[in-house]
This record gives C-alpha cells, sequence and structure tokens, in this order.
C-alpha cells in the first residue's frame, strides 16, 4: 500500500514541527523537498533560512531569506523574512 503524497502545506506543517522540536535535518530535508516541487515557496526558503542561521551559516542564511523575500511578495508574513534579514545582517555587523 502507497502512502498518500502530501500537499505542500501538510509538508511544511509537518517540517515546522520537526523543525521545534530541534530535529534540524529531518526538517530541512522536507524543505528542500517542498523546494524541489515549488522552488519560489516563500515559506519553505524562509524556514530553511532560519535553519542555516542556527546553524551559523550566516551567508547562506542570508541567501535563503532574500529569496524568501524576493518570492514572497503576496505573504502576509513577508514582514517577518524582511525582520531576520535584517536581524542576521546586524548581528554579523
Amino acid at each position: 500500500m502507497t502512502q498518500p503524497t502530501l500537499s505542500i502545506p501538510e509538508l511544511i506543517n509537518q517540517a515546522v514541527a520537526l523543525h521545534r522540536a530541534n530535529q534540524l535535518d529531518d526538517a530541512q530535508k522536507i524543505y528542500r523537498d517542498v523546494l524541489a516541487q515549488d522552488p519560489a515557496n516563500s515559506d519553505a526558503l524562509n524556514l530553511l533560512g532560519v535553519i542555516e542561521r542556527q546553524r551559523e551559516n550566516y551567508s547562506e542564511a542570508i541567501v535563503l531569506l532574500q529569496k524568501a523575500l524576493q518570492h514572497g511578495t503576496h505573504n502576509p508574513n513577508r514582514a517577518d523574512f524582511y525582520n531576520k534579514e535584517i536581524d542576521l545582517r546586524m548581528s554579523r555587523s
């Protein structure tokens, strides 16, 4: 029996639960799976950027957060993406 395919919002919710449980590798894999299906998914880009920041991969985090901003023009969380990028840049100064 095959498992049903999850929708992108369901995958994001699953990844967020893993992320909150500090299972970063598993969450990262799901975020990347989402991006393989939808390269412009601003939520996955943002949350992957958060993981990179947690891992102190600041350059990659900034790139991902900038992509989230670029692709998230209609995302209600866009201000949060912007604030995360600003905070990250300021913490690196």
